[in-house]
């Protein structure tokens, strides 16, 4: 991750933005209801995730693309990798994951 934001592609949040943020959250699934977490490759195969249901979904007015050159992860310097990225336009089917309100917290927090 700090590899990452060495290179300029993410800032990475502070302990205290990932909390607040996890905070509000929370507070709004309580209003809500359940928390509902959309996932397309390897988070739709993720079986260890405490959840009530899942569902096919689709999220409109994005597209799935591997468009981001990447000297992190997988890539060699001489030959950048691709990362998969969510761009404008088209649409991405994936999984809604229902999660088990028991567990929702400490799901987030590791998403």
């Amino acid at each position: 991750m700090r590899e990452g934001e060495s290179f300029g592609f993410f800032t990475i949040a502070s302990k205290c933005e990932r909390l607040a943020s996890l905070d509000q959250i929370l507070e709004d699934s309580r209003k809500n209801g359940s928390v509902l977490v959309f996932g397309y490759e390897s988070l739709m195969r993720n079986v260890t995730m405490h959840k009530t249901g899942k569902r096919l979904g689709r999220v409109f007015r994005v597209h799935r693309c591997y468009c981001i050159s990447s000297p992190i992860g997988r890539s060699m310097s001489e030959k950048l990798g691709l990362t998969l990225r969510l761009d404008q336009c088209g649409s991405v089917t994936g999984i809604t994951l229902h999660l088990d309100r028991k567990s929702e917290e400490e799901e987030l927090s590791i998403l």
